[in-house]
Parts: structure tokens; sequence; C-alpha cells
């Protein structure tokens, strides 16, 4: 694991585990060297899924409830698949590359983002929202995504993951095509068609 500028995390770059019963932070902090030689051996995919077959595995060897495990192996998946849509397309831009790409300020690119025009995320580490590189053309938003977007934003259960994950899903009904395909295709009443039958 590394910290910002490049150097080898360690426990006490964490906060949370300070916070950590004593037990459970001397096990954390011994397990710190062993998960920072697996990420400096593999990408952060390929890490993080060794990290839940290696979870996996031992839920199965121990007897801990079967719901409970699933429960927490959900978590993990929740996690990696994440960090690899973070990562798709070309990864992310911040507000102020995303206002620059756009030619408005950083605040109104901010303003769009919470008034759901604009797909973004929140990045608790830097306390700062990023945007998928995917959703911009050279100077503008790809066309047919705000409303796209417009038809999501009606469903009060889908968080902003549950939208990315909605252009970035291959479809078998679309021949593995995504929605981003289709909008860069031209087809975005199609993709908005997509965006009501997901919403119903």
């Amino acid at each position: 694991m590394k910290t910002k500028n490049g150097a080898t995390a360690s426990a006490q770059d964490f906060p949370w585990i300070a916070e950590l019963p004593e037990r459970q932070r001397t096990t954390v902090t011994q397990m710190m060297p062993l998960l920072a030689t697996l990420t400096r051996e593999a990408d952060e995919m390929t890490a993080g899924n060794l990290v839940i077959r290696m979870v996996e595995s031992q839920f199965a060897a121990s007897k801990k409830p079967a719901a409970k495990a699933g429960l927490a192996l959900a978590l993990l998946r929740g996690r990696v698949a994440r960090e690899e849509l973070k990562q798709q397309e070309g990864g992310s831009i911040s507000a102020s590359e995303a206002a620059e790409k756009l030619g408005i300020s950083k605040t109104a690119v901010l303003k769009r983002y919470r008034e759901g025009k604009l797909l973004g995320w929140r990045e608790a580490r830097q306390e700062a929202v990023r945007f998928p590189v995917w959703q911009f053309t050279d100077d503008n938003v790809l066309p047919g995504l705000p409303d796209a977007l417009a038809v999501l934003n009606e469903a009060p259960w889908m968080d902003e993951w549950g939208r990315i994950l909605f252009f970035l899903n291959a479809r078998r009904s679309l021949e593995r095509k995504r929605p981003l395909d289709l909008l860069r295709e031209g087809e975005s009443a199609r993709v908005v068609d997509l965006a009501k039958a997901e919403i119903e």
C-alpha cells in the first residue's frame, strides 16, 4: 500500500486503525506489510480480488453464519467493483479539470454535480469530487447523457454508483454493447428508453 508521496504505507498512516480494539489493531498492524507486498506485486484489481478470495476461503473453513459471511463478501466485492468503475474508460478528472474542459467555473461544475446533471463521486480521502472522463467530449458533455441522467435521477434508490454502472454495463439485449456505446453512436433516444426501463 502506498501513501500519496509514493512511500509504503504503515498502520500509522491510517487514523481508523488507532480506533480499533487492541487485539484487532495488533492483527491489522501485522497484516500491513503483507498487504504492501501484495499491492507491489499485483495491480489494484488483482490484489482486491485476491483479498476477497482469501477472506472467502477463511469464511468457508470457519463456522461463521452463512448469511453474515455472504454479506461481508458482498461488501468487499462492492468496494472492489467501485474501484474498477473508477478506472474504466480513462479514469476520472477533478472538478477544476472538468471546469476547464467545459469552459465554466469549478463552482458551476460542482453545482451541476449536486443537481444530478454530471456524473461523479465524492472521494473521501481527497475530500473532493471526481468526474468520470468518459462522460465528456472535447468541450462538452456527451450528447444524450443529461437526458438519460434526468430519468435515472427520478429513482431515489439509485445512488451515484448505480448511475455510473448503468452507462458502463454491457447488455445482452444490446449485443454486449453498453448504454455508453449507444450514446457515442448518437442513439440517445434508446438510452433514455433503457433508463426508463431501468427505474420502473
